[in-house]
Parts: C-alpha cells; structure tokens; sequence
C-alpha cells in the first residue's frame, strides 16, 4: 500500500503542474486581440533589444521552443500572431532560453547534450528491438532474442 502511494504522489507531482500550467494558458488565451503587437512582433523586439543573433520562425501547433542547434526561436501559430495574455509570457519564455544559450548558461548546454545523448539511444534502442526477431531467427536461440529486448528496453528508456 506504501508504494501505491508512494508512485501516486510521485506521478502527481510530474504531472498536476503541468496540467495546471496548461489549464491557466488556455484560460486566458481569450481575448485574441488584447494587445496591439502579436507575439511574433514581441519576440522580434526582444531579440533585437537585446542582440541576439536568432532566428524566428513559426512552427508546429503546441511546439514553442528554442532550438540551440540552429539558433532558431519556433513559436507554434496560435502564439506566433497571437495577441492574447498568454502569446507573451511564451515569446519572452523563448527568447529568455536564447539568451542563456548566448551566455552559454551551463544547465541549457547540459540540457541540449542531454537531449542528443537521448535521440541516438532512442535511434539505438529501436533498431536494437526491430532486429531482435531477426537475432533470434538467425541465432535459433530464444536467449538471445530476449537479451535484444531487455537491451533495446534499456536503450530506449
């Protein structure tokens, strides 16, 4: 019973602030026009404001981001030209990451090295568990198809 709730509140505490962050966004994402600028034209500013030498483009709906590898701030098209409460803590969220990749903050680096690290073990993972059968056809031992899976499981978390 311990680890029932144990794994409840640990799952509460990775997920309910995110789902709080999201039900607040939506809230005030009405009025559309409440600002004069949208959030484009906001980041655009900051960026210049401060000197940066990124780019800004609109990306994939819910994908808002800083990607440091192209220097490229991607705002998703409901804050790219929104003009609501929340298109403008998002465009200053965005351009506040380009800014500590600029200073070539510590943790942003650690992170982007991390989340290299994490696509080639995902792209590693998913072959290892594509040939498993083809392993364990070849090698006629159930052994070693069950080591490719235990392998790619590893590989992929």
């Amino acid at each position: 019973m311990f680890y029932v709730i144990l794994v409840a509140a640990m799952l509460a505490m990775v997920f309910l602030p995110s789902l709080w962050v999201r039900r607040v966004m939506q809230e005030y994402q009405e009025p559309f026009d409440l600002y004069t600028h949208s959030d484009a034209e906001l980041a655009r500013k900051l960026i210049d404001d401060l000197g940066l030498d990124v780019d800004l483009e609109q990306g994939q709906p819910s994908q808002d981001h800083y990607d440091p590898t192209s220097q490229t701030i991607r705002l998703s098209p409901d804050n790219y030209s929104g003009r609501s409460l929340t298109a403008v803590p998002v465009a200053a969220h965005e351009v506040g990451h380009a800014m500590q990749h600029t200073e070539g903050y510590r943790l942003l680096l650690l992170r982007t090295a991390l989340a290299r690290s994490a696509m080639v073990a995902e792209k590693v993972g998913a072959f290892a568990l594509a040939a498993m059968p083809v392993v364990a056809l070849l090698t006629r031992s159930p052994l070693s198809g069950v080591t490719m899976l235990v392998l790619s499981a590893r590989w992929r978390t």
